[in-house]
């Protein structure tokens, strides 16, 4: 038999490791483990849960958690940013005066997760000064924009202040090499977590963040004349891109054409479909068909054989079966379910982005994880879940890890990931290098589904951080930092009209 057939053979029985000698292409073995891990996934995994947080740096959550790096202190401010203009609005980089190495700055640590700093956090000018061609160096200059001499981009929050996130880190899996797909702000990574990139046309990508002057909405509803920047393969800056209602592919079209239900949660903001965080409000055909509804109401949610974006976000609570009340009626007949994929964002209270509430500011968003992770491992849902929770992008601040660069997009600054099933590994650091891109391709791989040819061709998939051998873990609930933070308190807060982050 010749040694192709051998390991052809050897390849479809992943199950059979024995008598394979002859498979010994470095291809073969490579793929081997990666196959049995997924032949051994098969069935076991029905529903995946993407739940999106806001702003916030591996470094800047999870710096010298046990098996990561422990990094105390960053380079000193190198390249100064030169003038911007209306015309050339990303900033260039001085060349620093010959001379010894700047002093390295303090990581400040244990420093409240509420904060009253929001850093900049759009590719231009903040990524390209912070950056500064993969020296790190530049943080403190977009930093000083707003707060001089205070280095709030430096700060390592306090553990005791997000002890849910570090909880679950110890019992399930923690990944410390999650890249966004591309290094912009908010409106570009929730497009790439439900496509993969954000492609407008070919060697042309959207960037930042849609731009009318007013209240923007980001999507189908934003005001006409709204038009979003692009970014060419070139690095050409282009403030004068397209309204950002797209018509590309997204994981809608690959699970729908399986037959596979979805649901993307989302708060009501501003009239009522939470469209600057709503990322399919900036597809058109999400926007115009029936998965949107042709009347705002608050809440608004669906039955099991329907997929759609559904407000509150909280209707999450309701679709897993672990509350009752105060849950809205699907507006057609037949249960709710959770469906096979969904995404949850979170509201401005929930999200890691601070929140003032009169004189306090307040940030929820760890317990609101605890609180979503809580509700599904009490259900029956939870031994064929995995769930998946992600940091939108890095907010502005720091990380110590250049990220690698790509295509001319991205990768973007190091975000945490948390994986949680009764299948993932416990208390394991997952060194993989991951994008958004993974997160699709796991998908995809779960449920057949086919690939929409983005980044989910190139990135690692996330089995890695799975153990399909063994049987599912009995859940134990996680802790909230706050005992009264369940999920009946966030589905009794009133509606949250104000937007999560204008970046």
């Amino acid at each position: 038999m010749s040694k192709k057939v051998v390991a052809l053979l050897c390849l479809l029985a992943v199950g059979i490791a024995v008598g394979c000698s002859g498979a010994s292409t470095p291809s073969a073995a490579g793929d081997l483990p990666a196959l049995a891990r997924q032949q051994a996934s098969i069935g076991k995994i029905q529903h995946i849960v993407v739940i999106v947080q806001e702003n916030r740096t591996f470094d800047n959550l999870f710096d010298c958690f046990k098996g990561t790096d422990c990094v105390t202190t960053a380079p000193g401010s190198g390249a100064q940013p030169g003038p911007r203009t209306l015309a050339s609005p990303c900033p260039a980089l001085n060349t620093p005066s010959p001379g010894p190495s700047p002093t390295p700055i303090q990581i400040k640590f244990h420093q409240p997760l509420a904060g009253i700093n929001d850093p900049g956090h759009t590719y231009c000018p903040t990524f390209k000064m912070e950056y500064d061609n993969g020296r790190m160096d530049g943080f403190a200059y977009v930093d000083s924009l707003q707060y001089p001499k205070k280095n709030w981009v430096y700060r390592i929050t306090e553990p005791s202040d997000i002890r849910p996130y570090w909880d679950l880190a110890k019992s399930y899996v923690l990944g410390d090499r999650m890249f966004p797909t591309e290094f912009s702000a908010s409106y570009t990574a929730h497009q790439t977590l439900i496509r993969g990139d954000a492609t407008y046309e070919q060697g042309e990508s959207l960037v930042d963040l849609p731009e009318d002057h007013g209240a923007s909405k980001w999507g189908c509803d934003d005001t006409p004349y709204t038009q979003t920047p692009l970014l060419s393969s070139t690095q050409q800056y282009d403030l004068a891109g397209p309204f950002p209602c797209m018509t590309y592919e997204t994981m809608r079209d690959t699970l729908e054409a399986k037959g596979i239900s979805w649901r993307y949660y989302v708060p009501p903001w501003p009239d009522d479909g939470g469209q600057m965080w709503n990322a399919f409000d900036g597809i058109s055909a999400v926007r115009y068909s029936s998965e949107w509804p042709t009347k705002f109401k608050v809440p608004f949610t669906c039955n099991a054989t329907v997929n759609c974006v559904s407000w509150p976000n909280t209707n999450v609570f309701c679709d897993v079966g672990t509350v009752t009340s105060p849950c809205p009626t699907p507006n057609t007949s037949g249960p709710v379910a959770l469906p096979g994929v969904s995404w949850v964002i979170p509201t401005g209270l929930e999200s890691d982005h601070y929140t003032v509430l009169g004189k306090k500011v307040v940030d929820t968003g760890p317990d609101w994880v605890a609180s979503v992770v809580n509700a599904i491992g009490e259900s029956k849902y939870w031994n064929s879940t995995a769930i998946i929770v992600v940091w939108d992008d890095w907010g502005g601040y720091y990380d110590h890890i250049s990220p690698p660069q790509l295509d001319y997009r991205g990768l973007g600054f190091r975000v945490p990931l948390l994986v949680i099933s009764p299948y993932a590994k416990k208390g394991y650091v997952s060194h993989t290098q991951y994008e958004f891109g993974s997160i699709l391709k796991f998908m995809e791989t779960t449920f057949g589904l086919d690939s929409l040819n983005t980044t989910d061709t190139r990135a690692n998939n996330l089995t890695d951080v799975f153990d399909f051998t063994k049987k599912p873990r009995e859940f134990v609930p996680i802790a909230p930092e706050n005992p009264s933070h369940d999920r009946t308190y966030f589905m009794k807060l009133p509606p949250d009209y104000t937007p999560v982050d204008t970046e």
